[in-house]
């Protein structure tokens, strides 16, 4: 299913869940859509199979290639997932909340 779509069905049900046991609704869309950005690794991966397709490189290759990526944003994920205070304090400070 499209992240869009998977997105505009789990948040409507996830919000009333969140705020009852006491996550900040802030929060809960920063992860939704950093979670989103699962497309780039498999099993997925669609825009592996593109870049594979554009560098007639093997999707094995390119997965080499990308782990660098994958372990930063894995690491913002837990960090934001583990930390939500800092987050939440930066987009009251920008004005967002």
């Amino acid at each position: 299913m499209d992240p869009s779509s998977i997105l505009l069905i789990m948040a409507p049900i996830l919000f009333p869940l969140a705020t009852k046991i006491g996550i900040n609704p802030v929060h809960l869309g920063v992860l939704m859509i950093v979670t989103r950005s699962r497309i780039v690794h498999p099993p997925v991966g669609l825009n592996l199979y593109i870049a594979s397709g554009i560098a007639k490189m093997g999707i094995s290759e390119i997965t080499v290639a990308v782990l660098p990526w994958l372990c930063a944003m894995l690491t913002f994920l837990a960090l934001i997932t583990y930390i939500p205070a800092d987050f939440v304090v930066a987009a009251a400070l920008l004005g967002s909340i």
